[in-house]
């Protein structure tokens, strides 16, 4: 009886042997999902907390003058209404939601036409009439997040100036009597305010993905600027951001 229940005993242990390992190995699988979990969770911790972090922006984009802005007065030349818009942005977030933020933008279009060489090299009279526009609005504003998420759709305001300058240019003459060059300038600074909207995306510890929506409305120049009375449209830009 003893040596028959010894046997049976044996044959019960090597029956539940493989259940007992695949138990073991089953709650090792699940350890290393918690471990993997735990890691994704801190990730995503990180990834969501920007207070007190400093993030700096740059973006490009196209800038649109609005249609009242242009001058009803003919021009010599007038800047095309559509040109690429360069953006950097230094944001400062006191807290998950809010950010102050330090935006310079940068704007630079020029037209110059080649001569026709064949003119040039055989004497005849060449005239060459170019223009180009530089504008630099800076402005500081407030940022306001809806979400705090990975991806985080925004509002904000800014108020500063921007500063205008148009350039146009008349070159004339040929190679026997030689060239003469009239280079008129104009400048001007004028308040500025802005709107915008986009959102943020959080792609990494160290990096932001953007897209804005902004409109701009400024105080009237001095005298229209490359045919524009003021600096009045708008701009969509992309970019990213590094965080520190």
């Amino acid at each position: 009886m003893k040596r028959f229940l010894f046997l049976a005993a044996t044959c019960l242990f090597v029956f539940l042997l493989p259940d007992l390992k695949a138990q073991d190995r089953e709650w090792e699988f699940e350890k290393m999902q918690k471990r993997n979990e735990q890691k994704k969770q801190e990730s995503d911790s990180i990834l969501v907390h920007l207070k007190n972090k400093w993030d700096i922006k740059l973006t490009y984009g196209r800038w649109h003058f609005a249609s009242n802005a242009k001058s009803k007065t003919e021009e010599l030349f007038t800047l095309p209404r559509s040109m690429g818009f360069w953006q950097l942005v230094g944001s400062w977030h006191f807290s998950e939601k809010l950010s102050v933020d330090i935006s310079i933008g940068f704007q630079l279009t020029k037209d110059v036409p080649t001569p026709n060489i064949g003119d040039l090299l055989n004497g005849g009279d060449v005239e060459i009439e170019g223009s180009g526009g530089l504008f630099l609005p800076f402005d500081l504003g407030l940022k306001y997040y809806f979400a705090k998420e990975r991806f985080r759709p925004l509002v904000g305001f800014g108020v500063g100036s921007v500063s205008a300058n148009f350039q146009y240019t008349l070159a004339e003459g040929n190679l026997s009597s030689g060239f003469s060059r009239t280079d008129n300038r104009l400048r001007s600074r004028a308040a500025l305010g802005k709107f915008f909207a986009g959102f943020d995306y959080r792609s990494g510890k160290h990096t932001i993905l953007c897209v804005n929506f902004s409109y701009y409305y400024s105080d009237a120049f001095k005298e229209p600027i490359g045919g524009y009375l003021r600096y009045q449209g708008f701009a969509v830009n992309a970019g990213f951001s590094v965080v520190f």
